[in-house]
Parts: C-alpha cells; sequence; structure tokens
C-alpha cells in the first residue's frame, strides 16, 4: 500500500470512529502513525490490522508475516531492510528518532507467521479530548 494510500484511509478509519487524530501532537505524530500503519498493511496479507489510540499510546497491531528475532534486533538500524521489505530502510529509524526526540517508548514484539504490534507509550497523564 503506498503512502498516498494509507493518506486517504486515515480520514475514513476516522469518519467510521476507529481511530481519532490528536492535533496536539503535530506533523511529527503524522509521520510515525503513517509509517507504522502502512507497514502493518504491506505485511499483512491475509488477516486484519487493528488501530488503537489512547492519550498515552498507539498501538498497531496486525496478523502479517511477522519479524524474525534476528531481523527484530535490527529495524530501527538506518538503511536496514528486512528481508521481505519493500523500502528503503529509513523509515522505522525516522520513527524511532522522532520517539526518541519526544520521549515516547516504542516496543515491537513479533511473531513470525503470527505478526506484529508495535506501541508507542506517550508518557502523556492528562486528557487531550479523545
Amino acid at each position: 500500500m503506498s503512502l498516498g494510500a494509507v493518506r486517504e484511509l486515515i480520514p475514513r478509519l476516522e469518519a467510521d470512529g476507529l481511530i481519532k487524530t490528536v492535533p496536539q501532537r503535530g506533523m511529527q505524530i503524522a509521520h510515525v502513525d503513517l509509517n507504522l500503519i502502512r507497514n502493518a498493511f504491506q505485511h499483512t496479507d491475509q488477516g486484519e490490522v487493528s488501530i488503537h489510540l489512547t492519550a498515552e499510546q498507539l498501538s498497531i497491531a496486525d496478523t502479517g508475516r511477522g519479524i524474525s528475532e534476528a531481523e527484530l534486533a535490527r529495524i530501527f538500524q538506518r538503511h536496514y531492510k528486512g528481508s521481505e521489505s519493500r523500502g528503503e530502510g529509513i523509515g522505522l529509524s525516522l520513527t524511532k528518532r522522532i520517539c526518541d526526540r519526544y520521549g515516547w517508548d516504542i516496543t515491537v514484539e513479533s511473531r513470525r507467521g503470527r505478526g506484529t504490534e508495535v506501541r508507542l507509550d506517550f508518557g502523556m497523564k492528562t486528557d487531550v479530548g479523545i
């Protein structure tokens, strides 16, 4: 799925009440959201992608191909591409840099053939209108 297709998908997900935009987080979070959502859809040939957003956390889980342990250890390295990656190895490293800049924790759990879950913990304990 192209980035343009993901951008077109976001308003439909919002209209259906499946995700909510948090404008206070600005464009940096938009890049993180779009990159992680695009990755989930690209690596899920069958099954589903679920997106859950609260003021404190964003969780994106899929039932896709999953990531091997060896690859999982390297996914945030700049220019590292997994064996099934179609990208250039920049998206996840940039996502990690943005998270580090804002003090957000990013964790990835994955099992080959079972899927992947990515969680961003924003460290925000105040209500931002969600």
